[in-house]
């Protein structure tokens, strides 16, 4: 939920950046092309420009394949809505979107890598032609087809990434 062993500990989280990155770099040696994902929080109480810069760092190493991406809201009773450094909602802002900048590129190089491969995709859905789903890696992907697709796992060339999509062709 965050880059910074500092903010990680205030959450009680209890590991560390460096565990984490562990953690990736023996989950990617096994199967290298995993999908990651996680959840970010920003503008926690106290963090600072250098725990954001931290959060941002790790977000770029990793190269998550998504993330669910937060500001930090104080829930009445915990102990963070009681710590001091509460951050600013406009700061809090100006953070996550840096965050989203982030993820996004990363979102648009691995998709990028994803041109030209076939994809196995379960169609949740149908509107105006195109079907959408998802891959076995959770990635979105738009394809020509119709209503009767809806339900049903189809084979998908991918011939479009963008940073949030894909949009191929059944093949």
């Amino acid at each position: 939920q965050s880059g910074s062993d500092r903010i990680l500990a205030r959450m009680n989280r209890g590991y560390s950046r460096e565990d984490y990155l562990a953690l990736v770099g023996r989950i990617r040696a096994q199967v290298p092309e995993a999908v990651l994902t996680t959840d970010i929080i920003v503008g926690f109480p106290g963090e600072t420009e250098a725990d954001l810069g931290d959060t941002l760092d790790l977000l770029e190493r990793v190269g998550f394949d998504s993330a669910f991406m937060f500001m930090y809201s104080p829930r009445p009773g915990t102990p963070a809505a009681a710590m001091g450094g509460q951050i600013p909602p406009s700061e809090k802002k100006r953070r996550l979107r840096a965050v989203m900048d982030v993820q996004a590129a990363n979102g648009a190089r691995l998709r990028q890598a994803l041109l030209g491969r076939e994809l196995r995709v379960l169609a949740d859905h149908w509107e105006n032609g195109v079907l959408a789903g998802r891959g076995e890696g959770n990635q979105l992907v738009r394809f020509p087809g119709d209503a009767a697709g809806v339900g049903g796992f189809h084979q998908v060339r991918i011939t479009q990434a963008q940073a949030w999509a894909l949009s191929g062709e059944a093949t």
